[in-house]
Order: structure tokens, then sequence, then C-alpha cells
């Protein structure tokens, strides 16, 4: 892979995204489908706003609305790592043999929702933004904000102590 299909994901402190990326400088195949597909599923249900009923076919409603968000994409490519994921993880019978390019394809659509949630925070004013950490609310992420200097979840920060 070259670097800059992955470079966003280094400075980020959550843990899919640590976990994603020491698979791709370690030159795990295996458990590069698996961190992508897992960090993709969380930026995407965040993003799309959508709640995990536990039935089936989630993944895939996950993989259709991107492709309704992102016209660009190619959904064909995001089914595959997640086939490839359900190989590896559930141990799914091989349809087609995994490859980098899977990893590639989930990484770009995991850009395209980071800059898109990052567009979206900017258009916030400073007050919107404080008025969402006091309530207990990480502006980025919408998880639990834990009173410190930075979002324990995501490590969205303002560099300002708000108490």
């Amino acid at each position: 892979m070259q670097t800059q299909e992955y470079e966003f994901l280094i400075g980020r402190r959550d843990q899919y995204s640590q976990r994603t990326l020491k698979a791709i400088l370690d030159g795990d195949l295996e458990g590069s489908i698996i961190s992508t597909w897992r960090l993709l599923y969380i930026e995407s249900k965040d993003f799309l706003n959508l709640i995990d009923n536990r039935e089936g076919y989630f993944n895939v409603h996950i993989v259709d609305e991107l492709g309704h968000r992102f016209e660009e994409i190619d959904t064909r490519q995001l089914h595959k790592l997640r086939m490839a994921r359900n190989v590896f993880d559930k141990g799914n019978e091989v349809t087609d043999t995994p490859t980098w390019d899977l990893v590639t394809s989930g990484l770009k659509i995991v850009a395209m929702i980071i800059e898109q949630k990052t567009e979206e925070i900017s258009e916030l004013s400073h007050e919107e933004i404080q008025t969402s950490i006091i309530s207990g609310v990480c502006p980025n992420c919408k998880k639990d904000w834990e009173g410190y200097d930075e979002c324990e979840w995501c490590g969205f920060t303002l560099g300002v102590d708000f108490d």
C-alpha cells in the first residue's frame, strides 16, 4: 500500500484507527481487512445516524447507504471488503481472494467520512461546540465527553479548557 492511502490514520487516537494502521504497517492483510471494515462500520454508522438492530443485512445496508451518500464510490468493492471480513472473522466460504485493494477502497471511504465530519464541525460556532462539550457530548464523534481537555474516544480538542 502507498503511504498516502493511509496517512490520515497517523495521529488519530481512536483505537480502531490505531489497530488499522498497525495492521497495515505490519503487512497483515487479514488484520487490515478486519480492522478497516470495523473502522468503516463505526465511522459509517455514526455518520449515517444508523442504529444496528442486530438483525440481518445491517452491514449490507451500511454499504448501500454509503453508495447513496457518496455517488463516486464503488459499492462493489465495499461489499467485497465486507465479505472478505466475513471470511476472516466468521469463517465464511472464500468467494474472491482478498487483496490490498479492498483495504484501500475501505480507507478511501473512511477518509471521505472523516473529511465531511470535519467540515460539519468547522461550520459549528465556538458556542455550539462549547455547549456540546459542556452538555457531555463530543461534537465530533457524539460520544460521551469525559470532562478532559480532549475526547477520550476520538481525540477531538479545541486546546481550550472550558472549566
